[in-house]
């Protein structure tokens, strides 16, 4: 699947340092793994993961299916018009690794339909500088019923203060449809210092 990227701004990059092998220095998320509340599952408008936040209609369920979490508790979505967020505070310029795990449900695999989880930046008026993909489990490509690994190291742009977390569903053709999980989510910074400032935000769409 050709990912469709516009391009909205340039690039300066100044003294760029190697974060290939680096690792996350503190994990900004709280949460990330969905096990602070005690573990108890529940209709996600009602159960609400601390330090989450709930976008759009709120379906989906905090969820305790076997094979389907990686310590007790993951967070499951069936329908596109609903995602969950976590905002933490950044700096610009400087190079932040978003990490995550998701899986589909092998007897209700994604069709037309794929995970996608994202970071979008925002300045300190919370007006949004773009977004970047952190990475998609892709409906009918990827193995149904199969833990990913979604990752992605990313440079926070110009101005940018506030990084948004989101995991949701994303329909990509006709009747679409599926079910699927994430679990394990962390942000937060590696390497040493700036690595270059972008003017303005890559989006992916």
């Amino acid at each position: 699947m050709v990912k469709k990227r516009v391009l909205t701004a340039a690039l300066i990059v100044a003294g760029m340092a190697s974060v290939a092998q680096a690792q996350i220095l503190t994990n900004l998320l709280a949460n990330g793994g969905f096990e602070d509340d005690g573990g108890t599952p529940g209709a996600l408008g009602v159960t609400i993961p601390s330090g989450w936040g709930i976008s759009g209609s709120g379906t989906g369920w905090v969820a305790h299916d076997t094979g389907y979490f990686v310590d007790a508790i993951a967070v499951k979505l069936w329908t596109s018009d609903s995602s969950i967020y976590q905002d933490v505070a950044v700096a610009e310029g400087l190079t932040y690794q978003a990490d995550a795990q998701a899986i589909d449900q092998l007897n209700d695999p994604l069709v037309n339909r794929d995970v996608l989880i994202k970071v979008e930046w925002f300045d300190s008026g919370m007006g949004s500088l773009g977004v970047d993909e952190v990475g998609r489990v892709i409906g009918g490509t990827d193995a149904s019923g199969a833990w990913k690994n979604l990752t992605a190291q990313l440079v926070s742009p110009a101005g940018a203060e506030t990084a948004r977390i989101i995991y949701q569903l994303v329909d990509t053709g006709a009747d679409p449809r599926g079910a699927a999980y994430a679990d394990e989510f962390s942000f937060g910074r590696v390497g040493s210092g700036k690595v270059g400032l972008r003017l303005f935000s890559i989006r992916n769409e």
